[in-house]
């Protein structure tokens, strides 16, 4: 790396960290119920919410908490915006492997780097952007797997960080237990990748070694926890059903009894249905009536149990029916308390500037990208991403209570989509530029 390339890692990292500090300059953690859970069980590894709540992600709060002790949350921030600003310098790496200029890389870097939805995210007690680290990092390495095609030693690197951010994964949250499944896939189908046997079964040894020494810790010093899939999924399945117009499935459950001791309730719950649209908003009134139920009625495995047995086709097609809102929800935008002195024309600009970004652009930017890539033959990429990007949207679909929580959900998989979106776009900004001095020079 030459001395200009390092001076334009140096200007990323710095403007997306001090961008990113600019935006809580407080240095006040958002938090919401979930990171209640996860600070009890950073604090006490036996906590009986180690049931339902993965370690990985915990581990990093403990940290804080005994580097930093009561100052631990201003820790956390720096050590999130730290990680945050070298993606953005790995994603700046990612561009210029396909010779879009540096100040065409620089720009789409930074727009990536000031990201409203994952600056808010990063400041956030929650598991998800630690897993969006994860997801990315395990993208981009396989991406040199393919691309650079090292020799043996550094292959045999690349192939164990893939296996043990996989595993780190999977005790980050439920959802990417199975993120594997894409990377195996992946790699199953390229004939340029010599030993893929070797290889795959090495990503999953190491994968599965992660996963079940937290199980096997759990089982030491908490016996008494048994683990059963319905203890984290009863309650997307409850809400699920309901804005379906299923709860009668449910009938004789300790949620249907509530549903039907109340006769306002009743009237309520026969009004739901899932109406298709592009947005898939969330159905009126449906909020206000998810939360007039106490959690463990929200969480009753009795019900889900039920409509699980009695409609799963139904229940798969309700669940199914939101999934392409996954790419058409708009993101979080600054809070009123971020960037102190901002003009207010600038941060309105800011703001909706990002939120049409993700609507209507995303959606024809993940179109247009898709058929750049397999016009110019990059085919490994396209495969990689969609497989990544299915996975996740799929599973978040599926696995949520409505759509919106896709927003946040979505922060998982977002670099991986705005790097591949700005392919084209970095070409687009290019041949104008080219245009232009061309005109200039004529």
């Amino acid at each position: 790396m030459n001395i200009k390339n390092f001076r334009l890692y140096i200007f990323i990292f710095f403007l997306v960290f001090l961008f990113g500090w600019w935006s809580q300059p407080n240095s006040i953690v958002n938090t919401s119920p979930d990171s209640d859970d996860y600070i009890a069980l950073a604090r006490d590894f036996n906590d009986p919410i180690s049931e339902i709540r993965p370690v990985f992600f915990p581990l990093l709060l403990r940290f804080c908490m005994e580097v930093a002790s009561k100052h631990w949350k201003y820790l956390y921030i720096f050590i999130q915006l730290t990680l945050h600003s070298l993606i953005a310098c790995l994603l700046f790496k990612f561009l210029r492997n396909f010779k879009i200029s540096k100040i065409s890389s620089s720009f789409l870097t930074i727009v990536i780097g000031c990201n409203p939805s994952l600056l808010y995210y990063s400041t956030y007690i929650l598991s998800d952007y630690l897993l969006a680290l994860l997801t990315t990092i395990i993208w981009l390495m396989i991406f040199e797997l393919i691309k650079r095609k090292p020799n043996e030693k550094v292959k045999n690197v690349i192939v164990i960080i893939i296996g043990i951010f996989c595993g780190f994964t999977s005790i980050t949250k439920p959802v990417s237990i199975f993120l594997f499944l894409p990377v195996i896939l992946f790699i199953s189908f390229q004939n340029s990748i010599k030993n893929k046997v070797k290889i795959c079964l090495t990503i999953l040894a190491l994968n599965f070694l992660v996963f079940f020494s937290w199980e096997f810790y759990k089982k030491i010093n908490s016996p008494k926890l048994i683990f059963e899939p319905l203890d984290t999924l009863s309650y997307s399945i409850n809400m699920t059903s309901i804005r379906a117009g299923l709860f009668e499935y449910g009938n004789g459950t300790p949620l249907y009894k509530k549903i039907i001791e109340d006769e306002r309730l009743t009237e309520k719950a026969k009004t739901f249905k899932i109406n298709l649209s592009y947005t898939m908003d969330t159905q009126s009134g449906f909020m206000d009536f998810k939360n007039s139920f106490h959690d463990t009625l929200k969480y009753d495995k009795q019900f889900a149990n039920k409509v699980l047995s009695n409609a799963p086709l139904k229940l798969l097609i309700a669940s199914m029916s939101n999934w392409h809102s996954f790419f058409t929800k708009r993101s979080f935008g600054p809070s009123p308390t971020s960037f102190v002195g901002m003009p207010k024309i600038v941060k309105t600009f800011y703001s909706k500037g990002y939120a049409y970004l993700y609507r209507p652009f995303l959606l024809l930017g993940i179109i247009i990208s898709v058929a750049f890539l397999h016009k110019n033959n990059e085919k490994e990429l396209l495969l990689l991403f969609l497989l990544f990007t299915l996975y996740a949207s799929l599973t978040t679909a599926i696995f949520s209570p409505h759509g919106g929580e896709f927003p946040r959900y979505r922060v998982w998989i977002e670099y991986i989509i705005w790097i591949i979106v700005f392919i084209p776009v970095g070409y687009f900004i290019d041949s104008i530029t080219k245009e232009i001095k061309k005109y200039n020079d004529a």
